[in-house]
């Protein structure tokens, strides 16, 4: 098929089945037209194929899904690692104060001891070996 082009050029004329060579040389399996693409064909079987994603047998599935159950099992238990380091962190914590505490109340108890003692003193109760100087007689050490 010849197409002329303009009046102005009566002679120049354009072969269309050249032009589609030129541009799209060798295609196979695809229909062009008016700068859009038509629906692929299969070449062999001389059907026209959708396009697919790529398709899983079923050793891939159960692959995917062992790998699915084993990711799991490792958050699974990655969650149970991190509770119970909290938990024993939390129990420390508790026995730490509670060391704390105590030794706070031994430092109360030591205090009022030594300030009874001073006390004492102070009124001429003990002398200074921390004796006392009642007539009952016993001694405070």
């Amino acid at each position: 098929m010849k197409i002329h082009l303009s009046a102005q050029t009566p002679d120049t004329s354009i072969d269309e089945d050249a032009v589609y060579l030129e541009v799209v040389p060798e295609v196979k399996g695809h229909v062009y037209g008016l700068g859009s693409q038509g629906y692929h064909r299969s070449i062999s079987s001389g059907e026209a194929s959708p396009s697919r994603g790529p398709t899983y047998g079923l050793h891939e599935l159960e692959e995917l899904q062992r790998d699915r159950q084993s990711l799991q099992e490792t958050l699974l238990n990655e969650r149970m690692e991190r509770q119970e380091q909290m938990q024993r962190d939390k129990m420390e914590r508790q026995q730490e104060n509670q060391e704390m505490q105590d030794r706070l109340a031994l430092d109360v108890i030591l205090h009022l001891r030594i300030r009874a003692l001073e006390v004492l003193y102070a009124l001429g109760v003990l002398d200074e070996d921390a004796k006392l100087t009642s007539p009952i007689g016993f001694q405070v050490s």
